[in-house]
């Protein structure tokens, strides 16, 4: 077991509900410290007429395992970022197969092209039409390119939607207490 400093846990409950508002860890040499100026500690945080406050030393078991389940917690809550990630991504993807997702970028870039320079080659677009049976290449790629942006704007929003996610993340992130409380929408 790693070397263990002595610590004291500062605990503020709420007077009116006795919940736990926050938990912080802090070094038993500064206990003194804190019991005399807990005030200006804490009221930079919290309205002083609802909450009271506990110190109590941690013991090393305590610490360990606090320390566990914050792990956990950590990577639960990673897990639950990447997975609703990847649902909103499936959500706009999943009525193409996986070929036609595959072959997407290939007809956004022959389609960009052939807009730029109809000289350009389009074998891909090209089979596409004499398939379905159509020879309006122009409509085709100009089908492609706004069905292009439309996806990058949806995909775009699901990113933003990860990024907000991960910062709510990460400033609760070592706080056992507030990361229980942390949920997602």
């Amino acid at each position: 077991m790693e070397d263990f400093l002595p610590a004291v846990a500062l605990t503020l409950y709420s007077k009116a509900t006795g919940d736990i508002l926050a938990i912080y860890t802090i070094p038993e040499h500064t206990k003194p410290v804190y019991e005399n100026d807990v005030q200006g500690f804490i009221d930079g945080h919290y309205d002083p007429s609802t909450y009271k406050i506990n110190l109590t030393t941690l013991q090393p078991e305590l610490k360990d395992r606090s320390v566990e389940l914050l792990s956990d917690l950590q990577r639960e809550k990673e897990k639950i970022i990447k997975d609703m990630f990847e649902q909103e991504i499936s959500v706009i993807t999943s009525k193409y197969t996986q070929s036609e997702r595959d072959t997407f970028a290939l007809q956004e870039a022959e389609a960009s092209s052939w807009l730029h320079d109809a000289n350009t080659s389009t074998p891909l677009i090209d089979s596409i039409l004499v398939t379905i049976g159509s020879n309006n290449k122009s409509e085709y790629a100009n089908t492609i390119i706004v069905k292009s942006n439309i996806f990058k704007a949806l995909v775009g929003e699901c990113i933003a939607r990860r990024k907000l996610r991960t910062i709510q993340y990460e400033a609760v992130a070592n706080s056992l207490i507030d990361l229980q409380s942390l949920t997602f929408t």
